[in-house]
């Protein structure tokens, strides 16, 4: 499947698809996932932050009509201060992490903020296919 022809809706699936298989990964390949996303984050800033602008501007209207709440709004902009930094310092974070030891299963797993960071950058991804003409 490519990001740049599918739906947001295909590109959320597939990313609910493949964060399950990046959370079993052996941790040594998690980590180089984590470092690869984010370097591709890096790489595209300016790319992600000028989608991001579109997007706060057409979420500043949907604010504005009560389509969507405030508290929304500030979340989205990647371009706050500090916003962008400390978004890849959690990924890196998470990288740094030291494996948990799963002594006990209890059907829920010890990889949400992985997964969280790997829903940003499909999340991303999305917003970069949107930014182009």
């Amino acid at each position: 499947m490519s990001i740049t022809s599918s739906s947001p809706l295909e590109v959320a699936k597939a990313a609910s698809i493949s964060s399950k298989d990046l959370a079993i990964l052996p941790p040594e390949a998690r980590n180089h996932a984590l470092t690869a996303i984010h370097g591709a984050l890096l790489s595209a800033k300016d790319t992600i932050l000028a989608a991001n602008a579109k997007d706060l501007e057409a979420a500043t209207t949907a604010a504005a009509d009560g389509q969507l709440s405030r508290s929304i709004l500030k979340r989205l902009d990647l371009g706050r201060k500090g916003k962008w930094k400390d978004m890849l310092q959690g990924i890196l974070d998470v990288r740094d992490l030291d494996d948990p030891e799963i002594l006990h299963h209890s059907g829920r797993g010890n990889s949400s903020l992985l997964l969280a960071a790997f829903h940003l950058v499909m999340f991303n991804q999305t917003c970069l296919r949107t930014a182009d003409p």
